[in-house]
């Protein structure tokens, strides 16, 4: 058979013709199709995502938590030389190692991510109608420079989750007493 008559085929196994690229002959694959991993491709009738399947037989792959065999190993290797690799960084830091100062810092001295929000004079919300002098105070220490934006936003987001609370604690209590003034009419 010639060039000219046969059928080539994807080599995927997926039934489609391919065409001829720019050389004259033809492609091995289909367009579209992963060259390097056949299988995995969209128009494959094969195509796997590489997660666990609906209604797998063989459990639900690796438990939470646990460690790579790797990663073990290299904590039985350090286990009972943590002391004196402490030591090590420790020295190396002090002799002027720039990476090991670093990570000696950064294990000494971590990097603050959050930090406390001090207002003392802040109104503390007993019921829903004082809710307005909080947010009216929080946007006034953000007005006059006393805290950040982003604190602001902190507070208000915590502010109107506590309203929030307070609207369903009241409207329970007014429900109970409707009930009770129910039951003892009747």
């Amino acid at each position: 058979m010639n060039q000219a008559t046969s059928i080539h085929l994807c080599a995927c196994g997926c039934g489609q013709k391919t065409n001829k690229a720019r050389n004259g002959r033809f492609n091995k694959f289909c367009i579209g199709h992963n060259q390097k991993h056949s299988k995995s491709n969209s128009t494959s009738i094969n195509a796997h995502s590489g997660q666990f399947q609906p209604g797998n037989t063989h459990g639900k792959g690796r438990p939470t938590g646990s460690k790579n065999n790797i990663t073990i190993a290299a904590e039985n290797l350090i286990q009972g030389e943590g002391e004196s690799l402490t030591r090590k960084l420790i020295e190396l830091a002090l002799d002027g190692n720039i990476p090991c100062l670093r990570t000696a810092m950064e294990r000494l001295v971590p990097v603050c991510k959050t930090r406390p929000i001090a207002l003392p004079d802040m109104p503390r919300i007993t019921s829903i109608a004082n809710a307005s002098e909080l947010t009216a105070f929080i946007i006034n220490a953000v007005a006059d420079g006393i805290i950040s934006p982003v604190d602001g936003e902190i507070l208000s987001r915590s502010a109107e989750r506590h309203i929030k609370a307070l609207e369903v604690k009241d409207i329970e209590h007014r429900l109970t007493q409707l009930e009770t003034t129910l039951l003892t009419k009747h």
